[in-house]
């Protein structure tokens, strides 16, 4: 199985509906993948890896580091107060469906993007996330497809925390 890479990226329905200020920003995301990486929502189960040995080592601090150091819309202490966030809830009430592991090609080929879709309750449609992490665990970047991703750009800590969970 191949690395994700093309030389003219493909891009989502997800991304042509961003306005062009949300391109921007999405595409500085995908850049800090890697050059020429296709938009993660273009991905399928049939590119994934499914072997252990490709899940990447994150951890604890890796996730702290990220949610907390990165710059982000949220506070501090939103992103503290881990108990009004739902994405573990979410993960423990089998709300995570269909979370694949896919190679990057990148300098190294240390890169993984993790895929999924996450509902928030029995009535909501899935919504889409994304995680691009080193393969030592290191998080570089993350996305969602919910109302507060396209409007701010970052990460969203309800819908990305599952798929790290």
């Amino acid at each position: 199985m191949g690395f994700l890479m093309s030389v003219n990226p493909k891009y989502s329905d997800y991304f042509s509906q961003l306005d062009e200020s949300a391109k921007l920003r999405y595409s500085e995301k995908l850049n800090s993948i890697g050059l020429h990486v296709d938009d993660p929502y273009t991905y399928t189960s049939r590119e994934s890896f499914t072997g252990t040995d490709t899940v990447p080592n994150i951890e604890y601090p890796a996730i702290y580091n990220f949610f907390i150091n990165s710059p982000s819309p949220y506070t501090k202490e939103e992103l503290k107060a881990y108990k009004s966030l739902d994405g573990y809830k979410y993960l423990l009430a089998g709300w995570v469906s269909n979370v694949c592991i896919h190679p990057v090609a990148n300098d190294d080929d240390t890169t993984v993007v993790l895929t999924g879709n996450v509902t928030q309750s029995v009535s909501a449609s899935h919504l889409k996330a994304w995680v691009a992490a080193e393969k030592c665990g290191t998080i570089i970047c993350a996305h969602c497809t919910c109302i507060k991703a396209v409007a701010s750009g970052p990460t969203t800590p309800t819908l990305v925390g599952p798929l790290l969970s």
